[in-house]
């Protein structure tokens, strides 16, 4: 995203801006449940057995730790066996090309620190039984120049369609977070004069933050091709817009930027079960 579209605010498409906000309000409460097990499951990670018990403090509360020992222990045996990525040869004297793919695929996830990215997301899976990376070409890498990059995001701040097993097939999906005023206006300087207050609020945050989304939907254009698009949205007010900028969609493969994968699947959603649950 470049400076100038920064600095200027998007045409108030109050169209997009309904339909995101019905979408998000429809997902946010069909996975509410989710939710509350994915922070359930990492307060009994972290021991906290009783943190929502509701427990007099005369009465006792034992905790045990068997459940961290035996996620770390099999993150363990995860990293041991890390996997690296192999491009195969599609026909007959492909090989050579395959190999050097194979360096370069293995270069760039060297260079972007993979390995702490993989294990991130093999502990979130463990724990709240689905992981979620986003893919996707960083323009604030190398000084503007902009590379490929991965990072893991929690699930808990991933919004899919539940009524789709595949989320790509879903009508959206929704990636958002919870950021101070200061965040927010640093990146979109024109967007404190917009925005409105709204019902979201972080789990465990001092209640001052700004809930900002990402809206990422497709759209077929006059061909049938399916186009992925994205807008980023806080307060009701339209902060960016990437058909302004990019009406072929954000991405050629024409998918949502994002990699869901579940530990124990379960079937008609993208969730699955954890370690915690079983």
């Amino acid at each position: 995203m470049n400076d100038e579209l920064r600095e200027k605010a998007p045409r108030q498409d109050q169209g997009l801006i309904g339909r995101a906000y019905e979408l998000f309000d429809d997902f946010y409460a069909q996975t509410a449940e989710l939710r509350m097990k994915w922070e359930e499951n990492e307060e009994l990670y972290r021991t906290n057995h009783w943190r929502r018990q509701g427990q007099r403090d005369d009465e006792p509360q034992p905790v045990n730790p068997v459940l961290f020992s035996t996620i770390e222990s099999m993150l363990a045996d995860i990293m041991d066996s890390y996997p690296q990525p192999v491009v195969l040869a599609q026909e007959e004297g492909d090989d050579a090309v395959a190999e050097t793919l194979s360096q370069v695929v293995r270069y760039i996830l060297k260079r972007r620190r993979y390995r702490t990215v993989f294990r991130k997301k093999a502990r979130q899976a463990l724990i709240k039984g689905t992981s979620v990376q986003e893919v996707f070409w960083d323009t604030e890498l190398y000084g503007g120049l902009g590379d490929v990059n991965i990072r893991s995001w929690d699930v808990k701040h991933f919004l899919f369609d539940p009524k789709c097993e595949n989320f790509q097939e879903g009508r959206a999906c929704f990636k958002f977070g919870f950021f101070t005023k200061e965040f927010v206006a640093d990146r979109y300087p024109f967007a404190l004069s917009m925005v409105q207050p709204d019902t979201y609020s972080s789990y465990g945050g001092d209640g001052d933050e700004l809930m900002m989304m990402e809206y990422w939907y497709k759209e077929r254009d006059r061909e049938g091709v399916s186009r992925v698009h994205m807008a980023v949205l806080c307060g009701h007010a339209l902060l960016y817009d990437s058909k302004r900028s990019r009406s072929e969609g954000m991405y050629a493969h024409g998918k949502y930027p994002f990699v869901m994968e579940s530990l124990y699947p379960l079937e008609g959603m993208p969730a699955g079960l954890s370690v915690v649950d079983v």
